[in-house]
């Protein structure tokens, strides 16, 4: 059993034992393979199950630890994605899955130092997300913070909220695995 810090505990996922039934949130990395000519090269899409869609991230490399990884923050996902390997609707090129597994939350804004067995908004918002991946290549502590921009700091009288995106682009984000 894992213990969270809302004093839920939840069975882990076993699949040697055939319990399959864990509530714990997944994450895939996809390997995204774009067409020639297309506005986003090859990149690695980085998901994570939030509810009943995925919040994505564009990483522009592949994820090594230690090492920062700029990460564009995309449209929600389905949740198929999880699961899907293939052509990409649009003419948008094909995904082959690189990792997954699941995730838990590391901290909280009330209870930084905790687990718990999901994402909320809230730390969308507040960019910042600390996360301790379980995947068969990505194990350890991630840590998501959105960028002011690529280029410059954040504009005098701008909301916090806006931080990472610049008045006519998307927002960026650092992508940080920590490791084990």
């Amino acid at each position: 059993m894992q213990r969270y810090s809302d004093g839920s505990a939840r069975a882990v996922n076993d699949s040697r034992h055939g319990i399959s039934s864990s509530p714990m949130p997944r994450f895939a990395i996809l390997h995204h393979e774009t067409p020639s000519g297309y506005e986003r090269p090859a990149h690695w899409d980085f998901m994570l199950e939030c509810g009943d869609l995925l919040w994505t991230w564009a990483l522009r490399e592949l994820p090594a630890v230690g090492r920062e990884v700029v990460a564009e923050e995309l449209a929600d996902h389905r949740l198929a994605y999880l699961d899907y390997e293939g052509e990409v609707s649009g003419g948008r090129g094909s995904v082959t899955r690189w990792d997954g597994g699941e995730y838990e939350v590391l901290g909280s804004h009330d209870n930084p130092g905790a687990l718990t067995p999901a994402l909320s908004q809230r730390e969308r918002e507040k960019g910042a997300i600390r996360l301790v991946l379980h995947g068969q290549r990505v194990t350890g502590e991630v840590f998501l913070s959105r960028l002011e921009t690529l280029d410059q700091p954040a504009a005098a009288g701008r909301s916090p909220l806006d931080a990472g995106r610049s008045p006519d682009g998307p927002r960026y984000w650092s992508f940080n695995w920590k490791g084990s």
